[in-house]
């Protein structure tokens, strides 16, 4: 019976995983990455708990017992390990995401800039001329 909750449980989180990695691999908005971030931590937290009963179950477990949990460990460090990838493409994306955004910023600051750069150079230039004027005259 212990078993039998144990691969219930383990079905359930595979099942999971499994529409989690189901996920196209493309470019998504801010918020549609959040959505997909908060279900893989979902996700997350019920393979770590299921491992941690898992292991627990193992401790005290022998002969057909131990080797059906070990069996099933290993399904669930499968499952981990996709779930794992799907994380970090969703980390990568989100890091893209950030850099375009930074791009974006950093080009609208050097274009203020530059607006800035040359409205100050026509304010100076009159100024310049003047000193090159009496620079002249003094000679």
């Amino acid at each position: 019976q212990q078993l039998a909750e144990v691969v219930e449980k383990l079905q359930m989180v595979e099942t999971e995983v499994e529409k989690v990695a189901a996920v196209p691999d493309k470019d998504f908005s801010t918020e549609q990455l959040q959505s997909i971030e908060k279900a893989n931590g979902s996700v997350k937290v019920k393979v770590e708990q299921l491992g941690k009963l898992i292991d627990i179950k193992l401790k005290s477990a022998s002969g057909f017992m131990q080797e059906e949990l070990t069996a099933l460990r290993l399904r669930l460090s499968k499952a981990e390990k996709k779930l794992d990838k799907m994380i970090q493409a969703a980390q990568e994306q989100r890091e893209r995401i950030l850099a375009t955004e930074l791009v974006a910023q950093s080009r609208e600051l050097v274009e203020i800039s530059e607006t800035e750069l040359r409205k100050a150079s026509q304010a100076e230039l009159p100024f310049l001329k003047g000193f090159e004027a009496a620079a002249a005259q003094t000679k």
